[in-house]
Order: C-alpha cells, then sequence, then structure tokens
C-alpha cells in the first residue's frame, strides 16, 4: 500500500532541510529547530520524507531566510500561517 503525500514546494523542502540539520546538531539551536520542523511537519496528508543532509553548516538565519522563502512560495493561507508559526519557534531563544 503506497503513503499518500502532501504536496511540498522546493522551498518549504529546503527550510525542511535547513531545520533539519539545525535539529539534529542539538544544543542551543537544536531545540526551536525541532519545534519548528514539527510545526511543519504535523500535516495530513504528510509532506514527502526528507533526505538526511548530514551535520551541515546551517545556522538559525539560514532557517529563518529559508522559511521566508517557503512562506513566500507558500501554496495556501494555511500553509503561509503554518510558515509562520514555525518562524516563530525558531527565533525563541532556550535559556543555557
Amino acid at each position: 500500500m503506497a503513503v499518500l503525500t502532501g504536496p511540498e514546494t522546493p522551498q518549504l523542502h529546503r527550510a525542511r532541510s535547513v531545520l533539519g540539520v539545525l535539529a539534529e546538531r542539538g544544543g542551543l539551536e537544536g531545540l526551536p529547530a525541532t519545534e519548528a520542523l514539527m510545526t511543519l511537519e504535523l500535516v495530513h496528508p504528510p509532506l514527502p520524507p526528507l533526505e538526511r543532509v548530514g551535520p551541515g553548516s546551517a545556522t538559525v538565519d539560514d532557517g529563518l531566510a529559508a522559511l521566508n522563502e517557503a512562506a513566500a512560495a507558500a501554496a495556501d493561507p494555511a500553509e503561509a500561517a503554518r510558515i509562520a508559526l514555525a518562524a516563530e519557534a525558531l527565533r525563541i531563544p532556550v535559556l543555557g
């Protein structure tokens, strides 16, 4: 049985990939990146799986820029709102 996935723009895929790199890194960037990624992932039908991109040199600013690009290319207002929530989650500082 095939699993149906929802549509995804290249910009949203890039944003999810950058957030995945930040989330895997952990630390003070990892927690908000994980929350931002989960904000994007919790949709039905689910988005296509992400490929592991490994530990990159992505920064929170890269993540915010990618989310801005994804919001500009969003297919509908609901997707744009979800992307805005993800960007807000990424901006929340974690007290260490």
